[in-house]
C-alpha cells in the first residue's frame, strides 16, 4: 500500500485540485484509491458529493484523532493507494499526517509570497521524503521555470506542473477530473505525468521510511 499526503502550510495553493486529480489518475491506472479528507473546508468531500459517493475513488472525512485507524482500515479493506488531503496551517495534526505517510506532495504556486513560505513548509516536513508540484501556473511564464530552479536549489524535486487551465475547474465542478472529461487533453497529460513521477518516488520513500 502507498500513502501520500498533499500538504502545504499555506492555504490556497491547490491542494484539493491536486489531491482529487492524482486520486483519479491512480484509479484510472487500476489502483483502489481512498482519499482521506482532513481539511476542515471539506472540499474533497464536496467534490465527491457532486460525483456521487458510490463512485470511486472513495472519499471520507476523518477526525484528527482517527487518522492512523483510517489508514489501517483502508489497508484492511484492500485499498492500495491512499491520499490525505491536508489542512493548511500548523497544528498537532500536521506532524501526525506527515508521520503517517510514505511521501509528502507539496503544491506551490510560482508566486513570490508562496515561494517565500516554502522554507517553513519544508521545516515541518522535516526528514520525510517529499516532492513539489508547481500549481496554478500561468502558461509560458518565465516565473514557472524560475520557481522550479529555486526549488531544486533547495534540494527538492519538482514532479510536474499544473497549469492554470479552465479544464481543471470545469472538471471539478462536475465531480470529475480532467482524465475523465478530456482524457487525451494536455491537462490530462499533465496529471498523468505527475502521477507517474509520484509512483517512481514512492519505492524510495517507503524504503527510507522503513529504516
Amino acid at each position: 500500500m502507498s500513502t501520500i499526503a498533499v500538504f502545504n502550510q499555506k492555504g490556497g495553493v491547490g491542494k484539493t485540485t491536486a489531491t482529487v486529480h492524482i486520486a483519479v489518475a491512480a484509479m484510472l491506472a487500476g489502483k483502489k484509491v481512498a482519499v482521506i479528507d482532513m481539511d476542515p473546508q471539506g472540499s474533497a468531500s464536496a467534490w465527491a458529493t457532486v460525483r456521487g459517493q458510490e463512485v470511486a475513488p472513495v472519499v471520507v472525512q476523518v477526525p484528527a484523532h482517527d487518522l492512523a485507524r483510517a489508514i489501517e482500515g483502508a489497508q484492511a479493506d484492500g485499498f492500495n493507494f491512499i491520499i490525505v488531503d491536508s489542512p493548511p496551517g500548523v497544528s498537532p495534526l500536521t506532524a501526525q499526517i506527515i508521520g503517517a505517510v510514505d511521501l509528502v506532495v507539496i503544491p506551490v504556486k510560482p508566486q513570490p509570497l508562496d515561494m517565500a513560505a516554502v522554507p517553513a513548509t519544508l521545516k515541518l516536513v522535516g526528514a520525510r521524503r517529499h516532492v513539489f508540484i508547481l500549481s496554478d501556473c500561468p502558461q509560458r511564464a518565465p516565473e514557472v521555470e524560475e520557481a522550479k530552479a529555486a526549488l531544486v536549489d533547495m534540494g527538492s524535486k519538482v514532479v510536474g506542473v499544473i497549469n492554470n487551465r479552465r479544464a481543471y475547474w470545469r472538471a471539478l465542478v462536475s465531480g470529475k477530473a480532467v482524465g475523465e472529461t478530456s482524457p487525451k487533453s494536455v491537462p490530462a497529460s499533465e496529471i498523468k505525468a505527475i502521477y507517474q513521477s509520484i509512483l517512481k518516488e514512492l519505492p524510495r520513500a517507503t524504503s527510507k521510511k522503513s529504516k
